[in-house]
């Protein structure tokens, strides 16, 4: 389990907004809580990757 900024620390990946946005538009479910609390949500790791990959090939960013 991992949070949206740290994972962005371990995979120097700037710009932690994007990937809230994509996770909020393809509606991955965090392990604790869920989309519409406030506060720290953590994600399965390789679901946040995955999303992170797919990003990264399609815009090369």
């Amino acid at each position: 389990m991992i949070t949206i900024p740290y994972f962005c620390k371990k995979y120097d990946f700037h710009n932690p907004e994007i990937l809230r946005f994509l996770v909020k538009y393809l509606n991955i479910q965090p392990v604790t809580g869920d989309l519409e609390t406030r506060g720290m949500r953590f994600y399965k790791e390789e679901d946040l990757l995955y999303i992170y990959n797919a990003f990264i090939e399609a815009f090369g960013y």
